[in-house]
């Protein structure tokens, strides 16, 4: 049968390697990490197609359980290994793309099997270095949102009672806000996140859903004007709070100065250069949304003359050159 003989086939996955530049969800190390993408497991995923289209599955149940069970084996055991293996049969870690497409072939396979529910959360919600775990949460929330231990789950996640990466935090976030927007408690617990400094995993998506599915709502823009300019709030909050106000607010008379204000008086300092710059961030939505004005201009040169942040000047010199 074709799906079996899908199934046994190997596939040469060094054709399908990707250097990810892998920032560590619980270490503050970056480094490269040779990842798969979906087209390394080709055999299995066009094994899942060739599966949906079966009319009578239960028929071929040993296969169909033969493939579940050879998803599951890779998505359970990537290799998370920091290294380019030339064997081609050897297994790596997932691109963040191949996580969410080999766990969406998953979901809408065996869709109705509330095993598989169970499985992702035993096996796949882990505190390992790796893509699945986040990506199983948005799959979880797609393909199994009826069923209460999905939400029960993503309420785990974020009150901190089942042990999770700050990527899985913020996917469930996420997914409760996209997904659960008409109960009556989500607006709530994202409003309380969103003043929860501690935790910028949860703030951050938090302020953002906010944002974009409520922007009416009083307390919004207060809460990511707060966010933009409070001292204890985590950079690289500071720095999207301050991009969701100037994408959502630009027509606003008061959000011009507001951004040439935090252009220049947020107090970031570098510590890495994958770091968000808020600076940065204010002065490029003001690029984007106000880029004839003279004083974004005079900003610019400002910027590329005279602010700490290296990185920053040469951005802002770059845009200069770019105008000449």
């Amino acid at each position: 049968m074709l799906i079996e003989f899908l199934i046994k086939q190997e596939v040469d996955r060094t054709l399908f390697l990707e250097e990810v530049l892998w920032r560590g969800f619980t270490t503050t190390n970056n480094k490269f990490r040779s990842c798969l993408q979906k087209e390394g497991l080709t055999n299995l995923l066009l094994a899942t197609e060739c599966l949906i289209e079966v009319q009578n599955r239960s028929t071929i149940s040993e296969i169909d359980k033969l493939l579940l069970e050879s998803l599951q084996d890779e998505l359970e055991n990537e290799s998370l290994e920091n290294c380019l293996s030339l064997d081609r049969t050897a297994r790596h870690s997932f691109t963040p793309q191949a996580a969410n497409f080999i766990l969406n072939a998953v979901a809408s396979t065996w869709r109705d099997d509330v095993q598989v529910l169970s499985w992702l959360k035993k096996n796949l919600l882990t505190l390992k270095e790796s893509y699945v775990p986040a990506a199983a949460i948005q799959i979880m929330a797609k393909g199994w949102k009826d069923n209460p231990e999905t939400l029960n789950t993503l309420h785990e996640i974020i009150n901190q009672s089942m042990p999770s990466t700050p990527a899985m935090k913020f996917a469930s976030v996420r997914e409760i806000a996209r997904n659960w927007n008409n109960h009556s408690n989500t607006l709530i617990l994202l409003k309380n996140l969103a003043k929860n400094f501690e935790t910028p995993n949860l703030q951050q998506p938090a302020l953002q859903e906010l944002s974009r599915r409520w922007k009416e709502d009083d307390d919004t823009l207060s809460l990511l004007k707060l966010c933009a300019q409070s001292e204890n709030c985590f950079f690289g909050v500071r720095s999207e709070a301050i991009t969701e106000i100037a994408n959502g607010w630009a027509k606003a008379p008061w959000v011009f100065e507001f951004l040439c204000d935090r252009a220049v008086d947020d107090p970031f300092v570098r510590k890495h250069e994958s770091n968000r710059n808020p600076r940065l961030r204010a002065i490029n939505a003001l690029r984007t949304h106000y880029p004839t004005h003279p004083k974004t201009i005079e900003l610019l040169r400002d910027r590329a003359i005279n602010d700490p942040d290296e990185q920053l000047r040469q951005w802002a010199q770059e845009q200069l050159e770019m105008q000449v």
